[in-house]
């Protein structure tokens, strides 16, 4: 047998040895697993995040490609809007305006015979006159 001093110098060297190793694994071990856990949480947040501007992106474009149809609809309304009254007027021949007591408006009596005759042409208005009503 080994003398009782080198044994005790060989059984501490195994135990510092096995110590620190667990102190290794300790400390390393649980620190990885909870590294690798908040990267793959960080990993999810930064995917959830970029499919919400996705999502935020579709949307958005959804609401201006709604928009500007409306826009474009409203706009076409009011020109015919206005084209329709022209004509109502062109064709009953009464340029009177609510706006002005009932009377015409000065330009609207100095317009040439040319020109009624085109408006007329150009808003078709042939066929029976509407009603003043």
């Amino acid at each position: 047998m080994a003398p009782t001093g080198k044994r005790q110098s060989k059984l501490l060297a195994g135990c510092i040895l096995c110590a620190a190793a667990c102190a290794m694994l300790c400390i390393s071990g649980p620190a990885q697993g909870a590294r690798a856990q908040v990267n793959a949480l960080e990993q999810q947040r930064a995917e959830a995040m970029q499919q919400l501007q996705r999502l935020y992106a579709i949307v958005t474009q959804y609401h201006r490609n709604v928009l500007t149809k409306v826009i474009g609809i409203l706009a076409v309304k009011i020109v015919v809007l206005h084209v329709l009254s022209v004509r109502a007027r062109v064709m009953l021949g009464n340029m009177k305006r609510g706006a002005n007591n009932n009377e015409p408006w000065e330009e609207d009596t100095r317009l040439p015979a040319w020109w009624a005759g085109f408006m007329k042409y150009f808003l078709l208005c042939f066929g029976p006159a509407p009603s003043e009503g």
